[in-house]
């Protein structure tokens, strides 16, 4: 029997995230959702989990707001980090790492 439940995705969104890593992601997995823009996809929910609650800056500038922190995120089928200046910082770098390696129980972390 085949698994109906949309599978959950979360991406990292972090100070210095390439913006298109973030944002075209997004795009993909709603675009194979299969959905109208206004309706909830069946397949995918995804959710951008920021460092903080602050809204967060990508290396071209543009202001995005997380859904959730590193601290309340739900499980997570799929975990993906977007690439970025950003993320070769140390301060990031190891929270971000740390924060992985305790949801080493997700199905799939995608670099």
């Amino acid at each position: 029997m085949r698994n109906t439940d949309p599978r959950h995705i979360g991406l990292l969104g972090f100070d210095g995230v390439a913006a298109i890593d973030l944002v075209g992601v997004l795009d993909a997995f709603y675009i194979a959702g299969g959905n109208d823009w206004r309706t909830p996809s069946q397949r995918y929910t995804t959710t951008v989990v920021g460092l903080t609650g602050q809204p967060f800056r990508s290396e071209s500038g543009l202001h995005l707001a997380p859904h959730t922190t590193l601290a309340d995120a739900p499980p997570f089928d799929t975990i993906i980090v977007p690439g970025g200046p950003g993320l070769r910082e140390e301060k990031t770098n190891a929270i971000v790492a740390d924060w992985l390696r305790s949801r080493a129980e997700t199905r799939r972390i995608v670099t």
